[in-house]
């Protein structure tokens, strides 16, 4: 994830925590405060056991519940904070990276992806790669190999310009991601992840995460292209359904489909999918398979192995080993 995020979520936690432990720091300090008063009095002050007794249990009273109150800021905090990271990357808010650049177009779609790779036994080492509207690409590895990684990059949710990145010169319509802003890159790509979950709430509120103006209509329409039904038990009030934090609540199979119902909502130019339910044959692939045939989008897939992801129409396959790219035919 972006540097300034991760800066931005560590402040967050470094206020809460000091508040949620101004509670302890308050009690001995209450107790001090008392004992230097009682000593500094000019003239003695005559206290029995049973009212020193009183006032400390007044004190713990007081701060119980402020200790409770403080450590539910926290808890809102990592809220709020993770709520808008999820906003950021699906587009719904803007950022705050306030650069501009009036030369970009911002409308969320594409026409071509394109990146430079570094190839084995390729001259020059550098080859340039590129997707259009309509194509997909597969991209597999062995788990660690840096699917993740990549993905994330192209959602621009890592920086650019690591040295040991296996691409380099990654652009959108030939405009680079240096010459962006992040909410102008984040306007074009959109990651199904199930690190990027469900949050509590109504369908209607998730789905509106990446398209604050989605009307009720066009919501249906899209999760009736991810399969997704009001005729299930779990989905029986609609766009009033409850959907627990993270979609603890929902079947993966229909969590996943959900996920890439929010995505579709966000209009997006280049869908990165970075699911393991995606890759295996179930209604989150049928539903995949349904939203690329209609060849509205630059599509990236990531999988472990081909042979799972036999009913998605795919153009190319990528595989990533020892850090290179290498594009595979067909099986």
């Amino acid at each position: 994830q972006s540097i300034t995020m991760t800066n931005e979520l560590s402040r967050w936690r470094g206020i809460a925590g000091f508040m949620r432990s101004l509670p302890d720091a308050t009690f001995p300090l209450i107790v001090v405060s008392l004992g230097l008063g009682v000593y500094l009095q000019a003239t003695p002050i005559s206290l029995d056991l049973a009212e020193l007794t009183t006032i400390f249990l007044l004190i713990g009273l007081l701060v119980s519940p402020l200790r409770s109150i403080m450590l539910s800021l926290e808890y809102y905090m990592a809220y709020r904070e993770g709520r808008y990271r999820l906003e950021t990357v699906l587009g719904r808010y803007e950022t705050r990276d306030r650069a501009h650049n009036p030369k970009v177009d911002e409308s969320p779609g594409a026409k071509v992806l394109s990146f430079q790779s570094a190839l084995p036994a390729h001259d020059p080492p550098l080859a340039n790669v590129s997707l259009a509207r309509g194509e997909t690409a597969l991209l597999t590895g062995v788990s660690g190999s840096g699917k993740t990684a990549f993905m994330n990059l192209i959602a621009g949710l890592n920086e650019s310009a690591h040295p040991e990145s296996p691409i380099s010169q990654l652009a959108i319509d030939h405009f680079t991601m240096d010459s962006m802003s992040r909410m102008q890159w984040h306007a074009k790509t959109k990651l199904v992840s199930p690190k990027l979950p469900l949050t509590k709430g109504s369908l209607r509120r998730n789905l509106r995460l990446g398209s604050q103006d989605l009307s009720d209509k066009s919501a249906e329409t899209i999760l009736a292209r991810c399969g997704v039904s009001f005729d299930d038990d779990h989905m029986n009030r609609g766009l009033d359904t409850r959907i627990a934090d993270g979609g603890a609540n929902l079947p993966d199979d229909l969590h996943s489909r959900i996920l890439l119902a929010r995505a579709l909502a966000a209009k997006p130019g280049v869908l990165l999918v970075d699911h393991p339910l995606f890759a295996t044959q179930g209604e989150a692939q049928d539903a995949l398979a349904n939203v690329l045939s209609e060849g509205q989008v630059i599509a990236i897939v990531a999988a472990s192995r081909q042979l799972s992801c036999a009913k998605l129409p795919i153009t190319k396959v990528w595989e990533l080993s020892d850090g290179l790219l290498v594009e595979l035919s067909k099986a």
